[in-house]
């Protein structure tokens, strides 16, 4: 089963937002490392000199839908389907706007494996 959540983060002053899927239920760490791969990768792509730019989490929160309050993201058992996430990075100042609807999806590591291994799977089978 697919397991999706949502990371938001602020991108030069414009908030984005992703749709992040997992294979299994993500922990902490495996969204800190697609989080840090995906948004840096979308920095570099919006820097105007073309230069690298590494994005690093410094904090997560996770918005509560019972409480409507953000709180930090300390434990795996806070990341419930769809869950909403906002990245801060260190030393970045936030725009204050609102956070976008997912936009781009993109999937951990092993979900790609598995989504490429089944493919070929059922490609081999139609071709036999």
């Amino acid at each position: 089963m697919v397991h999706s959540i949502f990371v938001a983060a602020d991108v030069f002053g414009v908030k984005t937002n992703f749709s992040f899927s997992f294979l299994d239920p993500p922990r902490v760490e495996d969204v800190v490392r697609l989080t840090e791969r995906v948004y840096s990768a979308e920095c570099t792509l919006r820097r105007r000199d073309g230069e690298r730019h590494l994005f690093r989490v410094s904090k997560l929160k996770v918005y509560d839908d019972p409480t409507r309050r953000w709180m930090d993201l300390l434990h795996d058992e806070q990341l419930l389907e769809f869950s909403q996430l906002y990245v801060f990075q260190a030393g970045h100042r936030e725009a204050q706007s609102e956070i976008p609807f997912p936009g781009k999806i993109f999937h951990d590591d092993a979900l790609e494996h598995d989504v490429v291994h089944r493919w070929a799977a059922r490609k081999r089978d139609r071709d036999q």
